[in-house]
């Protein structure tokens, strides 16, 4: 991990997660695992808390800057769940109505990180993730509507957020009645990504049930959970209404690529671009919530958690500014910490203060704000594969990278996008831009290519061919042949705007 460095906008946050990791690295007295956790987590008795979904995801992270680091730290994790762990299923085959659960985020990141590293026997975890997807709307549907309901504000992950502090334990079922929208998504996101894993394992039957259980829940949400008056998603009461809650965990629709039509518009031109629009993104409430001004964990200071999956979700999208607002917001909170040596796990949302109450000052989840700023650059996305840039042309640059057993360098900048891969060059734009769905074989290339610009022409170069191989090269759909240089490099100009599919395209899909 010393190798990685961060430059320019990435140096001081690339820093701070390498410091951080590396301080919050424990190695398990029981297995002799080597996993990294918050300090906190680490001192709790009984199972040392690997199970949860802050490990899954600071794991997810890890894997950008120390894929080894990450993949045993996700294996230990789900060695827990396989014993047991949060669930109690080793008792049962379902596991009981009383167990304790945790958001069903461990797929998604699973996936993720075979995505990032290769590594096939993550999908081994398919079985086991599978069996912990049924459970949900087996055990957490207390009113039978298909929409899930958490046991407990503790369940949630999120213990103090009004909206789950407040609502009532049905006394029938032992489930919160509340219907709720980011549990929801978030299940919609895991079917998801078990149905990638199904896939990559030829389980057609699997895969094929996932998909129309996707189908099935973005439906239901849309047709149950939309506001058309505030536009946005709302959870609800049992008795169908719903509740008053300004709460960014409507936006983990995102992710679960829940929005149609003209929804997606919607949330972020009446909320992202207002009540959640703060001097540091995103809050855990919008500025209209009766608790926003606690400023207290899950009562309306940023989470870089929350911000880390609704930035993917934007992404997923093609909402491309919309994301790069969200990272770079997260890049300044983390350098503004790390000037004091700290990283936490929240922030106040109005002046991007961590230590203005007490918490960790060495949080790993905090290290997420400064992958997103990676993923800026470099990233193999859950959904679109490979991917490059960004469209605001920031000054940044990250230095031996390691992905699927390479190193890359990429930089960008108001002049462009630049990539070398295992010190070579690789590619580059003359423009800020976005690469897409990105494959390059000996003699073809394929790519989405995005940029900011509407007039004028953009010239992209691929490297890695043979001298005077002939190369199909394949840019949003457009095809040209032409012969590779003495460098073995190939040209393209295109003229502008280019067509690409952008947020409609895939919000109607």
């Amino acid at each position: 991990m010393d190798v990685i460095e961060g430059v320019g906008l990435l140096r001081d946050p690339l820093a701070a997660v390498k410091a951080v990791l590396a301080a919050n690295t424990r190695t398990l007295p029981e297995t002799g695992d080597t996993v990294v956790m918050s300090n906190e987590a680490f001192s709790e008795p009984g199972g040392w808390h690997l199970g949860n979904w802050e490990t899954f995801l600071t794991a997810l992270g890890t894997a950008y800057v120390d894929p080894p680091l990450a993949l045993s730290t996700l294996r230990a994790a789900l060695r827990l769940l396989a014993d047991g762990g949060i669930l109690g299923m080793a008792a049962t085959p379902d596991g009981p109505l009383s167990a304790l659960s945790n958001p069903p985020i461990a797929a998604y990141c699973v996936w993720q990180v075979f995505q990032l590293t290769g590594e096939r026997d993550l999908l081994e975890a398919f079985p086991l993730l599978l069996r912990w997807h049924n459970w949900w709307p087996n055990f957490r549907d207390g009113n039978h509507n298909k929409l899930l309901n958490w046991a407990s504000p503790a369940e949630t992950g999120m213990p103090t957020h009004p909206l789950y502090a407040d609502a009532a334990v049905d006394p029938q079922t032992g489930v919160l009645a509340l219907d709720d929208v980011g549990l929801t998504a978030l299940w919609a996101l895991d079917a998801f990504a078990l149905m990638r894993m199904a896939l990559a394992l030829d389980d057609l039957d699997h895969a094929t049930h996932l998909e129309n259980e996707i189908l099935n829940v973005t439906e239901l949400m849309n047709l149950t959970f939309w506001d058309p008056d505030r536009g946005i998603y709302r959870s609800q009461d049992w008795a169908g209404l719903p509740v008053e809650s300004r709460t960014l965990t409507a936006l983990l629709t995102l992710i679960g690529r829940i929005p149609t039509g003209q929804r997606l518009p919607r949330l972020l031109d009446e909320h992202l671009a207002m009540e959640f629009s703060t001097p540091f993104m995103l809050p855990t409430l919008g500025r209209g919530d009766d608790a926003y001004d606690d400023q207290q964990p899950w009562r309306g200071r940023v989470s870089p958690l929350l911000n880390y999956l609704i930035a993917a979700g934007l992404r997923y999208f093609q909402a491309d500014d919309w994301a790069e607002r969200v990272s770079l917001s997260g890049l300044a909170l983390l350098k503004k910490s790390w000037a004091n040596g700290q990283v936490f796990a929240s922030y106040h949302a109005g002046t991007g203060a961590g230590d203005d109450i007490t918490q960790d000052a060495q949080a790993p989840l905090g290290t997420l704000l400064g992958v997103l700023g990676v993923q800026m650059l470099l990233d193999v996305e859950p959904w679109d594969g490979m991917r490059l840039g960004n469209l605001a042309g920031a000054d940044m640059m990250v230095v031996d990278l390691p992905l699927l057993g390479d190193r890359y360098t990429v930089s960008s900048g108001a002049w462009g996008l630049k990539a070398q891969r295992n010190d070579r060059p690789w590619l580059s734009v003359d423009r800020p831009a976005i690469i897409r769905n990105l494959s390059q074989t000996e003699r073809e290339v394929s790519l989405q290519l995005r940029v900011a610009a509407t007039q004028g022409r953009v010239t992209l170069h691929v490297h890695g061919f043979h001298p005077g191989q002939q190369v199909t090269m394949k840019v949003n759909g457009s095809l040209t042949k032409s012969s590779a240089d003495h460098h073995g490099t190939v040209e393209r100009t295109l003229a502008l705007p280019l067509p690409t599919p952008g947020v409609a395209g895939r919000a109607a899909a």
